[in-house]
Formats: C-alpha cells, sequence, structure tokens
C-alpha cells in the first residue's frame, strides 16, 4: 500500500531528514541474523564472523529505522525490541555495555497487530509501545482515486529504466480501474514491468496487459 514510501516523505519532512533513513524487514531472515542486523554484535559473537558489526538501530542513528512486517519477530526479538523502545538503549550481541539509542522507530505490519496480541503470539506491551502515532494505509482497491496516478508514475518510472516514453492507452488504463489490486502496488509495479517489456510502441494497449488482468476486466 505504500508504507514505506510514507515512512520516507515522514522522514525527509522531519526535522530529522538530514540523518540516515534505514529500512530493514523482520520477516526475511533466521532470527540469530535478524538479531544482529537489528542490533550488531561484537567480534566474535556471531558463528563465522570474527570481526564486530554495527546493527540498523545504529547505522540509522539520528535518523528513522523502519522495521517492516514488525508482526514477523519472534518472541526473543520482540523482547529485544520492547527494551529498546522503553528504556532508549541496547547491548550488541555479546557485549555487557548499553549503547543509547538515538533513532526513531518506525515500524509497518501488513496486519492489524490487535490480531496477533490477541492470540498471543505479539506482546501487548511493545503493541502499545510501537502504536503510538498509528497510520492506517487503505488498500489500493479502497483509493480508486490513486491508482491512475500511481500507474502513471510507475509507467514513467519503468519507462525511464529502459529510455522509453511511455502513456496508457485509454482502454488500458480503464482495464487498470477495474481490476482490484489484492497485491496493492507491488502488484501493479509487477504488472507494469512484464507490460512494458511486451509493449512494442509507445503506447501501452490493453493486449499489453497480463491476460489474467484483461479477463477480469
Amino acid at each position: 500500500t505504500g508504507k514505506a514510501l510514507v515512512a520516507r516523505t515522514l522522514h525527509e519532512r522531519s526535522l530529522r531528514r538530514g540523518e540516515p533513513f534505514v529500512v530493514m524487514s523482520c520477516g526475511s531472515l533466521p532470527e540469530e541474523t535478524l538479531t544482529s542486523e537489528l542490533i550488531g554484535h561484537v567480534a566474535g559473537a556471531m558463528p563465522g564472523s570474527p570481526r564486530e558489526r554495527i546493527g540498523r538501530v545504529q547505522a540509522a542513528s539520528g535518523g528513522t529505522l523502519l522495521l517492516e512486517e514488525v508482526s514477523r519477530l519472534t518472541a526473543s526479538l520482540q523482547h529485544r525490541l520492547l527494551r529498546l523502545v522503553r528504556t532508549g538503549s541496547y547491548e550488541r550481541v555479546g557485549s555487557r555495555t548499553s549503547q543509547a539509542c538515538t533513532t526513531r522507530i518506525m515500524a509497518a505490519s501488513e496486519v492489524d497487530l490487535t490480531e496477533p496480541v490477541e492470540r498471543g503470539v505479539f506482546r501487548e506491551d511493545l503493541y502499545y509501545g510501537l502504536n503510538v502515532v498509528p497510520i492506517e494505509i487503505p488498500p489500493l482497491r479502497q483509493r480508486r482515486e490513486d491508482i491512475e496516478p500511481l500507474a502513471s508514475f510507475l509507467l514513467a518510472r519503468i519507462g525511464a529504466r529502459q529510455g522509453r516514453a511511455l502513456r496508457f492507452s485509454p482502454d488500458a488504463l480503464r482495464v487498470l480501474l477495474d481490476h482490484q489490486w489484492p497485491g496493492n502496488v507491488r502488484e501493479m509495479e509487477n504488472v507494469l514491468d512484464y507490460s512494458v517489456s511486451v509493449c512494442r510502441g509507445q503506447t501501452l494497449l490493453p493486449e499489453d496487459l497480463p491476460v489474467e488482468i484483461r479477463n477480469e476486466a
């Protein structure tokens, strides 16, 4: 739905705009690796890693760290993040020395976090620690007025990578407006990536769109 774009925009319009904006996905790596990615480790603390490593929290010092897919954090990482949020300090893996955190934490979730909280798989205290200024971004199917400008923006960006200036035919745009976009902005980008690849001219036609999009229309 554009969560990372919203987070970056908030960062760039804040007093922290001159500092780093760092993104970390919480659902793509094993727990041990994610812990090191988040808070870092001292030399020799991680198998096969003889050198120390700073984490994303330190890399974003003074700026903003966006934690994507925060609902996928394990119980151990939830505990570490809770301490970071509560106390503003953390200890790198293998260290007993606390470090101050000057990073603003933003968290993004594809699911309503109240559901995993009710199931007992996401800490309630961490939920309230993160849910200070909630921003809900509706799915694209509920923002029909955003479809055309988003599609035009993405088409221009994808076309520029190939050195092409492209536009939509009215019929192709109508097909896009009729689609429900269950995969939101990421789905739209994938659809247009394909369409630009098969489009022969400068105008993207309905037949350039994936067949399942055309069939739905």
